[in-house]
């Protein structure tokens, strides 16, 4: 059984899992990691999976499938890095 201050801080991760802001200082280091590892979780196989799964819903070809994840990934790479909130999961994320 929890808390009732346990319940609010497990329903504000879950709430702000996603809302990710520039200035991220009033937001709880429990909140941050799960927003960390929400990201890192989504990058690499995950992210693969989905690119070839849309191009076979649109009739893409796996050759399309891999032309625009090799011509996005560098893209993503830099852009989800950057919303990273703990130099831990960025050590993660690189050795993805």
């Amino acid at each position: 059984m929890v808390t009732d201050k346990e319940l609010d801080l497990i329903c504000d991760i879950i709430a702000k899992h996603k809302d990710r802001n520039l200035d991220n200082s009033n937001t709880s280091d429990y909140i941050k990691i799960v927003q960390d590892a929400d990201l890192i979780e989504h990058f690499g196989i995950y992210e693969i999976w989905m690119c070839f799964q849309y191009y076979s819903h649109t009739n893409g070809s796996l050759e399309d499938a891999i032309k625009f994840y090799e011509e996005k990934h560098s893209i993503h790479t830099t852009k989800f890095r950057k919303l990273l909130n703990l130099d831990i999961s960025k050590k993660i994320f690189d050795e993805k």
